[in-house]
């Protein structure tokens, strides 16, 4: 749901005023976002802690960051910032994992797996703010994600989606359309 943050902050510094129909399509993936996550008993027996608050706000400024990129230098930079900021990441989880005595090289590996799809997610991102609104792109991002996390559950672990789930999805697809219309 963090991308609440950078939809709004879109919508108020640079009006990136959706369509009527995209409007109708950010309001269907994010109920489709909150279908699939949201458990209503959970929000009932427990509150929200102020790790998940944090999460939510640090998160939500993270993608408005790649916005700031895109609207304030321009996406033909975004080569470099990426290699700066993931470099950097690099750099630092390399010290780190050098550091402590019980790092594993398979963690190593792991964290550069990790990390080349979120370079690739990012760079995919910038080139996607810099031709649609930010209010189209920051659903479509996230929903697609999920819808796309969940079918690979499916086919990589034989899970079962719970009908929820595949109204979700059903949900993030009709959405999809309409951010094109």
């Amino acid at each position: 749901m963090g991308i609440i943050i950078p939809m709004v902050l879109a919508l108020f510094i640079w009006r990136e005023m959706p369509t009527t129909m995209q409007w109708i399509g950010i309001a269907i993936s994010m109920c489709a976002i909150a279908l699939i996550n949201i458990n209503p008993l959970d929000l009932k027996t427990e509150r929200i802690g102020k790790s998940l608050l944090l999460f939510f706000i640090i998160g939500g400024l993270g993608d408005f960051f790649n916005k700031l990129f895109e609207m304030v230098v321009g996406a033909v930079y975004k080569d470099l910032f990426l290699v700066v900021i993931f470099a950097s990441a690099l750099v630092a989880s390399l010290y780190k994992s050098i550091h402590i005595k019980k790092s594993e090289k398979l963690s190593i590996v792991f964290g550069l797996a990790v990390g080349i799809p979120n370079l690739l997610t990012a760079f995919f991102l910038i080139n996607a703010l810099s031709k649609l609104n930010a209010t189209v792109v920051f659903p479509l991002y996230s929903g697609g994600a999920i819808v796309l996390s969940m079918l690979w559950s499916v086919v990589a672990f034989k899970e079962k989606l719970k009908w929820k789930k595949i109204v979700g999805i059903v949900l993030m697809l009709f959405a999809l359309v309409l951010f094109n219309l």
